[in-house]
């Protein structure tokens, strides 16, 4: 079991067709064909990248 806590919030929303478009996510299992829409693994990598286009 492991814990999450709220930091903070983005300032602007992150949209699937941003992630799809952005060539460093690519390899993304969010992107990937077949794969759900739910709780999956995201790299720390892919997180930073997420949150530098929340915070432009």
């Amino acid at each position: 079991m492991f814990g999450v806590k709220f930091e903070k919030k983005f300032s602007k929303p992150v949209s699937i067709g941003e992630i799809k478009t952005n060539k460093k996510l690519l390899n993304m299992k969010l992107v990937q064909r077949g794969n759900r829409l739910s709780v999956m693994p995201v790299t720390k990598e892919e997180f930073e990248e997420i949150e530098k286009m929340a915070y432009t």
